[in-house]
C-alpha cells in the first residue's frame, strides 16, 4: 500500500533521505561530543521510529553541552513558541491517531 500511489512513494522516499541527513548528523555530532552509543540511536530509529530516537540523542546531546559548559544557558522557549509547538502537537496527535485508526 506504501509504495501503490505516488504520493505515498514521495513521502516515503523523501523521509528516507531526510533520515539519512539525521543519521548522518547524529554521527558527526556523536563524534564531535564524544557521545557514547550512537548507533544504538541509528538501529532505535532504522526499528523503531526516527522521530523518537532523534529528539532522545538530541536529549543525550544538550546533556553533554551543558555539561561541558554548564555556565551556558540552554536554549529558551518563548510563550508564542511553546503554543506554536502545542498547536503543532496536539495536531499532529489528532492526524496519527485518524491515519493509524484507519
Amino acid at each position: 500500500m506504501l509504495l501503490l500511489m505516488r504520493a505515498s512513494r514521495f513521502l516515503t522516499v523523501d523521509i528516507l533521505f531526510l533520515g539519512l541527513a539525521v543519521v548522518l548528523w547524529m554521527l558527526l555530532e556523536a563524534r564531535r561530543l564524544e557521545i557514547p552509543g550512537v548507533w544504538f540511536y541509528v538501529i532505535f530509529g532504522l526499528f523503531i521510529a526516527i522521530s523518537l530516537a532523534m529528539p532522545l540523542f538530541m536529549i543525550h546531546r544538550e546533556i553533554k553541552l551543558v555539561v561541558a559548559e554548564p555556565s551556558t544557558p540552554g536554549g529558551r522557549l518563548g510563550v508564542i513558541d511553546m503554543v506554536g509547538v502545542i498547536v503543532l502537537g496536539v495536531a499532529f496527535i489528532a492526524f496519527a491517531g485518524i491515519t493509524l485508526s484507519r
